[in-house]
């Protein structure tokens, strides 16, 4: 993937210097203040605070004391890490400070014409002068849906409307299920420590003494090319929970008879990638304690369905699925449902892209995100068999 920059001027007489990045989902315009350390935000719901507090000096040279956020997921185009913000309701707007800009490797630079302000990014992702501040690559079509459709990090994740928090049960006469962390390198622990930040930041865990524990087993991702950054998957071991609690009966969908739903004479298609899927489905109080696991001494436990989970697919397709019935194609598209995927086929290139905006819309409406990066848009010029989703289904057979 190769690197391209963005360059932007600005006219010092009637436009400030500014730039939006999403932060915990949602975007923010700010301020550049090159003169200000911290970065500072004026709105910051109750759950994104924490307790502690930092002495800022503001440009009257008056100190004062300013909360402290959590860390939040911060996004722009293929950049992705945490941040904490300082929170002052009483600034008049979001500002950037150098520290922001230095984890954004921005680049400043000054001329009689104005301000200009060069971010490097990667390949398609590259914004233009046109679009610099929207960090998301999309299809024209789908420019005009909410922002908070599309999620847009691993952490940000929806919170389904139609699910009621999932109580587990457990076997009778069975000592609760613990099994200690083993060290994890210095390579590891940075590597998945954006990650954990992020789900404490989204409140998908919390901290709480359990008498559950399972280790954590932080995976490197290969990168897909050359240059490209090393990722980091988080995997928590949960095989010991999965035989401690009693398993739902799952039924599971046959291949074969997915596969016969779509209509021989369909030539175009779209395949929606729900983001994070089980994470959208929160966990009864009482049975969270069952998914503790421990970080830098610290348990917590989590508060939304976790990857590993026996019960997650099951829980979840039951869930899609029974949102989906409230769903009608305006055009008739024929929509086919597979675990988080989904698959809209017509014949027709215009129906298709009709349907495909209503059932984006729809799913938005119940609180499903979609991964932007994975939709595959009004797909056609190539043979049905050669998406993912039915390489997908023909393995399972």
């Amino acid at each position: 993937m190769s690197l391209a920059g963005s360059f932007l001027t600005f006219s010092p007489a009637s436009k400030e210097p500014r730039l939006t990045l999403s932060v915990q989902g949602l975007p923010v315009s700010f301020l550049i203040d090159t003169g200000a350390t911290f970065s500072l935000l004026n709105h910051a719901p109750s759950p994104w605070l924490s307790s502690e507090v930092k002495t800022a000096t503001g440009v009257e040279g008056n100190p004062q004391s300013l909360e402290l956020t959590l860390p939040l997921n911060v996004v722009y185009a293929d950049k992705c890490f945490p941040h904490r913000f300082l929170f002052s309701p009483a600034c008049p707007i979001p500002l950037m400070g150098r520290y922001l800009l230095c984890k954004l490797e921005a680049t400043l630079t000054c001329t009689p014409e104005g301000v200009g302000l060069l971010m490097t990014v990667l390949g398609d992702s590259a914004p233009t002068q046109g679009n610099w501040e929207t960090p998301l690559s999309l299809s024209p079509d789908l420019t005009d849906l909410p922002s908070t459709l599309w999620g847009i990090s691993d952490t940000d994740v929806g919170l389904l409307l139609s699910a009621e928090p999932v109580r587990i049960q457990v076997k009778p006469s069975l000592t609760p299920p613990s099994v200690p962390q083993y060290p994890l390198s210095l390579e590891a622990r940075e590597g998945i420590r954006p990650i954990i930040e992020g789900f404490i930041a989204q409140k998908l865990v919390r901290p709480q003494r359990t008498p559950c524990n399972t280790p954590i087993l932080p995976v490197k991702k290969p990168p897909k090319k050359d240059g490209d950054p090393v990722r980091w998957r988080f995997v928590q071991d949960l095989r010991v929970v999965n035989q401690y609690v009693v398993p739902l009966h799952a039924v599971v969908p046959d291949p074969a008879t997915i596969i016969s739903q779509i209509p021989w004479d369909a030539e175009w298609f779209t395949v929606i990638d729900l983001k994070s899927a089980f994470f959208s489905i929160p966990v009864h109080p009482d049975s969270q304690y069952l998914f503790g696991f421990t970080w830098e001494g610290q348990s917590y436990v989590w508060q939304r369905l976790p990857q590993g989970y026996r019960d997650s697919p099951t829980i979840f397709s039951q869930c899609l699925g029974h949102d989906l019935e409230g769903f009608t194609s305006p055009q008739g598209s024929t929509l086919v449902l597979y675990v988080d995927d989904i698959l809209l086929g017509n014949r027709e290139e215009a129906a298709l892209r009709i349907d495909g905006k209503a059932l984006l819309l729809y799913l938005h409406t119940r609180g499903h995100k979609v991964d932007p990066k994975k939709i595959q848009w009004t797909a056609a010029g190539k043979p049905i068999q050669h998406l993912p989703l039915i390489h997908k289904l023909l393995d399972a057979l």
